[in-house]
């Protein structure tokens, strides 16, 4: 389904992706330790391991239902892969984000992707969280409404002409990129996070 999917839009795109997160199994005790070391903590609510490291172990978990809380959190999906985390947080520290933002206006197609990028990650969350946000609280779902915020709950997320492109989190970006491609197993959801790629290409440069 995701293969078909591909082809069309962010909606269509979300909801499959959404399907397919949902069929991953709970995590094991050894995923929920490993998770718990890396964030410092154990995640609130109900989640799932979307994609695995090389050696197998968790790299990125997506959220599939929401704890009550007090606490809006607009956030989909998270790096757990702690060598991966450390990385791009060295290059949030050498100031990644604004070099992002720059990458992105130097090409404007690259902004018209990572909107449909917002788009779909939008759709996606408003799939899976729509239920227990409503339980939780009905002023959260507005938060998490598609068209209101997008990858990590940026807020300035549309491609507006004389509007600059803004980029809240790398780490945001790459769970995004890094979940889709290992929920599509071999299918390219397209148009990928331009953002992402970016953060993949520095990465291999260091």
């Amino acid at each position: 389904m995701i293969r078909h999917a591909a082809h069309y839009g962010p909606a269509a795109q979300g909801l499959c992706l959404a399907q397919r997160i949902l069929q991953q199994p709970e995590p094991g005790l050894d995923d929920q330790q490993a998770v718990a070391r890396s964030l410092r903590r154990s995640p609130r609510g109900g989640w799932r391991v979307v994609a695995r490291n090389v050696q197998g172990e968790p790299s990125v978990i997506a959220r599939v239902h929401l704890a009550v809380t007090m606490r809006v959190d607009t956030t989909l999906y998270w790096v757990v892969d702690p060598q991966l985390r450390a990385s791009v947080a060295d290059l949030e520290r050498q100031a990644g984000v604004a070099h992002a933002e720059a990458w992105l206006r130097a090409a404007p197609s690259r902004g018209r992707q990572l909107e449909q990028a917002h788009r779909r990650y939008a759709w996606t969350r408003w799939r899976l969280l729509a239920p227990s946000l409503q339980s939780a609280n009905p002023t959260f779902a507005r938060a998490m409404a598609p068209g209101r915020t997008g990858v990590g709950g940026i807020e300035r997320w549309r491609c507006d002409p004389g509007r600059p492109v803004a980029v809240k989190c790398l780490h945001a970006h790459l769970a995004q990129h890094l979940a889709e491609a290992a929920l599509a197993s071999g299918a390219a959801i397209t148009p990928p996070n331009p953002v992402a790629r970016g953060t993949l290409a520095r990465l291999d440069r260091r």
